[in-house]
């Protein structure tokens, strides 16, 4: 909340904000009714209530426009993050590959089969993305939607009309 409208005493002349519900908590124990009924506030005037629900809306508004400013500024600290992480992750690929490859070689003592293995490690990973990027690329089309399309009117072939 607004630091100035709660330090504020009430037009009334009662306590402010947590001195009040304080007040009314302990009222409500002493005289055994329910915390519920003890935190609602008495006698607000619609004038109160419309002055705490403008200072609210700018609280979160203001806390809206920080959070996003942080946002940004982490936003380009993550980018620079990524920079750094391609060259260390296909190093790491790199290292990773290369190891049955070596231990083959230094099993066979033979350097066109480790050079074949490397391959088939790089073969297999590339076989693995396309069969990911087709997949992906389909969904793209939207193949549901053109369903739902061709069975609300049959004749729709998928195209926009076009004059000849």
């Amino acid at each position: 909340m607004n630091p100035q409208a709660s330090s504020n005493p009430a037009p009334d002349g009662a306590a402010s904000g947590a001195a009040a519900s304080g007040a009314a908590a302990s009222g409500a124990a002493a005289s055994g009714a329910t915390p519920a009924a003890a935190s609602q506030p008495r006698d607000s005037s619609p004038q109160q209530l419309l002055q705490l629900l403008v200072d609210t809306g700018a609280d979160l508004g203001q806390l809206t426009l920080l959070e996003l400013r942080l946002a940004i500024k982490n936003l380009g600290r993550m980018v620079v993050l990524a920079l750094l992480f391609l060259p260390l992750v296909l190093l790491i690929w790199l290292g990773l590959s290369l190891l049955p490859a070596l231990a083959l070689y230094q099993a066979t003592a033979s350097l066109v089969q480790a050079a074949a293995m490397f391959l088939l490690i790089q073969v297999l990973a590339l076989a693995a993305l396309c069969m990911l990027w087709l997949r992906y690329r389909r969904s793209l089309s939207l193949p549901r939607t053109r369903e739902q399309v061709r069975a609300l009117d049959p004749d729709y072939n998928g195209e926009a009309n076009r004059e000849p």
